[in-house]
């Protein structure tokens, strides 16, 4: 097992491609604010995706058919290749304008390359390529697009195998490719290296499956392997010296877990709202689409087989979505109204729900985690079947398709898992001013959360006043080893510019500066700097391209005290994994946090609810505490967490003669399930919480 470990996390390969770009600029901004002339000549396609890169989309597509690294040459234990958690390729990207830049620091010895294995480059970039190639040497060599293209894909497959020896390791069987997959054939990339371990590929992969009967061939190989591997490992734990009680033990938990899902999903979905199409009017840039629908599919193929996961590439669904998003979005800045919003949250899910086939919407109800690449919340989906939203029982990390280009950049590189033991350090960054309204409330808050840590061991936490953007960069600098970074600022929505971002102090920041570094988790305790609706530039965004591996934004206002409550136990998750042996991911944690806050929103949507939930009886119990204690008949299912918290308070009403009362208000009022808006992005699946270092995160 040990070499397996030193095989999945040490010897990756890195494929390098140099393209050529016109742009000459030492100082990127994401945002460049100018005329609609100026931002079409920039943006050809929808999700805005730089003509610069559409030669690399084809390109692309075939580097994930090449060995992710050592791991993919040798014969390796099923329950090993199941239980890495990401294991993706590493594509680095480049522009030949950067090209000298790389080499001076190469030459320094600042070489961030990791010895690369083949550099692929745009013929008009040679003269690049061949300083690159003084400084930098490449296993494979160099290979212009044109050659890559048109090579026999399995001659790198035996030339990496050659060149890398392993001892006590069987090599693989090199998979029969003369060419590359094309066109549907790329369907079956999720099980790619399953059935190449297996030795199954040849007789599978080559058959002609469209995307329907791909979709189910994956399921069937992904699920078969995650089974056997499960049911192997459960044998192995009751293991006998009775093989035929053993072999038993082994069929009856492979049919046991044949009716559950087992592996996890991602998902594509296009689309963007009517605002930013309205800019490309007379524009005709539907050549230019499908080229960016390519590329898409590339992400979503990319990120399923590095999770292992099963991948689901839907098709733009239509602007209803993103009216429903953008009618919560500003109906939440005013007088609420619960019922307009459970209602918007239930046809949100009926219209996803109705553009799906059966198989695509049992896998998307009941898969474990889901990774979703979209410009809309799909958390907030209530779908058939649940009466709470999808967030409230499914794991979900989501990503923005826009700025696709900028999604590129951060996606190829292969990310490692962040693993966080013994000890958390949170930094909150206070941007309100002091003679603010909200000041008070946002310092009660603060003070409360860290007096109620403040004996515990296993958390630091640091408040400093960052009333100026330079005092907050200045703050960051300062706590380069914080693992979670909170700033507790004013958000602002502008819908005029469609731009979101924080108040610091009297200065409007949106993080588009290349000046600072922020740690893995970022959480934004302010109101409406992730809204989806009009397609706003956000700075939940902009956070990941400046370090951080996971950001939590908000869609709508919150409410300063529930915020509070809110993050307390988000943290008091995170540190309590600390004492367990199977590391929780942040998507696990704060899927938890979202579900079981259900109930305080439900007791704190009335001041005389609250009043009755948290008094003390005769026996010194408040309902609240026997809620939480479970005195009740009534289970709590997350997909009805919502609807069954309300049953469950109800039924220890009545033994206060008090269900009539508690009934009668919540039937009046309603309550708001402020929580599901918040949206959780990045890769929060690679963070893990634990007590002991996994090394295949």
């Amino acid at each position: 097992m040990k070499n397996n470990i030193e095989l999945s996390t040490n010897a990756s390969f890195t494929y390098i491609i140099i393209y050529y770009s016109d742009d000459k600029f030492e100082d990127i901004k994401p945002i460049v604010y100018g005329s609609r002339e100026e931002f079409i000549k920039q943006q050809v396609t929808y999700h805005l995706f730089s003509d610069e890169l559409f030669g690399f989309v084809e390109v692309f597509s075939k580097i994930i058919q090449l060995p992710r690294g050592l791991f993919d040459l040798y014969r390796v234990s099923l329950q090993t290749l199941t239980d890495v958690k990401n294991h993706s390729h590493n594509i680095i990207h480049i522009p030949q304008y950067l090209v000298d830049e790389i080499i001076s620091k190469a030459s320094l010895g600042v070489n961030g390359l990791y010895n690369p294995t083949l550099l692929i480059y745009d013929e008009r970039c040679l003269n690049e390529v061949l300083r690159f190639e003084e400084v930098i040497s490449t296993s494979l060599g160099k290979m212009r697009f044109v050659e890559f293209n048109d090579l026999v894909p399995k001659d790198i497959w035996k030339r990496l195998q050659d060149l890398h020896s392993f001892e006590r390791m069987e090599k693989l069987q090199i998979p029969n490719l003369a060419e590359f997959l094309t066109n549907d054939e790329l369907n079956v990339l999720p099980s790619f290296f399953y059935l190449i371990q297996n030795d199954d590929f040849d007789r599978y992969v080559r058959r002609d499956k469209d995307a329907e009967s791909a979709f189910s061939f994956n399921n069937r190989i992904l699920d078969e392997y995650n089974i056997r591997m499960m049911a192997l490992k459960s044998t192995i734990e009751n293991r006998s010296d009775d093989k035929e009680k053993n072999d038993n033990h082994y069929k009856e938990q492979v049919k046991y877990l044949r009716q559950y899902n087992h592996k996890p999903l991602v998902i594509t979905l296009p689309g963007i709202p009517n605002h930013q199409k309205r800019c490309f009017r007379n524009i005709d840039v539907k050549e230019n689409n499908i080229t960016e629908r390519y590329a898409i599919k590339n992400i979503g193929l990319y990120r399923a087989m590095a999770r292992s996961a099963a991948y689901l590439e839907l098709n733009y669904m239509g602007q209803e979505l993103y009216n429903i998003v953008y009618k919560l979005e500003k109906h939440c800045m005013g007088n609420i109204s619960n019922k307009f919003v459970w209602r918007s949250l239930k046809r949100f899910g009926d219209i996803i729900a109705k553009k799906l086939s059966d198989q695509e919407l049992k896998l998307l109800t009941y898969s474990n985690q889901i990774t979703y690449y979209s410009d809309l919340p799909l958390g907030i989906a209530i779908l058939p079947g649940a009466t709470s939203p999808l967030i409230c029982y499914t794991s979900l990390s989501a990503n923005n398709l826009t700025p696709l280009s900028r999604l590129y950049q951060t996606e190829l590189p292969k990310q490692e898992g962040f693993f966080i033991s013994g000890k958390l350090k949170v930094i909150i960054a206070e941007c309100i001013s002091k003679d603010d309204k909200i000041r008070e409330l946002s310092d009660a808050g603060w003070n409360g959360i860290r007096d109620n840590f403040r004996n515990n061991e296993n958390i630091d936490i640091f408040i400093e006043e960052t009333n100026t953007v330079y005092k907050l960069k200045k703050f960051l600098r300062s706590n380069t080893d914080a693992n979670v970074l909170i700033i507790s600022a004013h958000g602002h929505y502008d819908l005029v510019r469609k731009i979101s971002g924080i108040i610091v102090g009297n200065e409007f920041w949106n993080a588009n500066e290349n000046d600072f570094r922020v740690p893995k988790v970022v959480i934004l305790s302010s109101c409406h700097v992730s809204p989806r609706g009009v397609g706003a530039i956000n700075i939940s965004d902009l956070f990941i391209r400046t370090g951080a591996q996971s950001v939590i934004g908000t869609l709508i206002p919150i409410n300063t005290y529930k915020n509070a409550i809110f993050m307390q136990r988000l943290l008091v998750y995170m540190i309590e994994s600390f004492s367990i042996d199977k590391p929780k991911s942040l998507d696990e944690i704060w899927m938890h946090v979202v579900s079981s806050n259900a109930i305080l929103e439900i007791v704190h949507s009335s001041k005389k609810l609250v009043k009755w939930a948290f008094s003390r009886n005769s026996d010194s119990v408040s309902p609240i505490e026997k809620f939480m204690l479970g005195e009740s008949k009534i289970d709590l299912r997350a997909k009805h967490i919502y609807q069954d918290s309300v049953n469950r308070l109800i039924d220890i009403a009545k033994g206060d003669g008090m269900d009539h009362y508690v009934k009668a208000v919540i039937d009046s009022q309603g309550f708001f399930p402020e929580s599901i808006f918040y949206i959780l992005y990045g890769k929060p699946e690679l963070i893990l919480f634990g007590k002991g270092i996994n090394k295949l995160a």
